[in-house]
């Protein structure tokens, strides 16, 4: 938390960046970092079975959208330039009006 001991909205969308992109090395299965601590790699099978919230199927559907087009040239998790602007041009359209 920050001084004022609230977080924003954007302060928020911070946070949820650095949980977005931690369930991303856990879906490829790799070491992670929480508060700037290394978290080695849990195996699939040992990890919970639980339902997932809905912020979390959020975070794996932003996953998945950003995988749909990061596959489409060179490496699997960078977009590039031409990925980048289709990827909003197709996924943010409604927000970009």
């Amino acid at each position: 938390l920050n001084k004022d001991k609230e977080l924003s909205f954007e302060e928020f969308t911070i946070v949820l960046s650095k949980l977005a992109d931690d369930a991303h090395r856990i879906s490829h299965g790799s070491e992670r970092y929480f508060l700037g601590c290394l978290i080695p790699a849990v195996p699939q099978a040992q990890q919970s079975q639980e339902p997932l919230s809905e912020l979390e199927k959020a975070m794996d559907a932003i996953i998945d959208v950003f995988h749909q087009y990061s596959r489409r040239e060179g490496d699997r998790d960078t977009l590039s330039k031409g990925e980048l602007r289709l990827l909003i041009e197709k996924q943010l359209a409604n927000y970009l009006r």
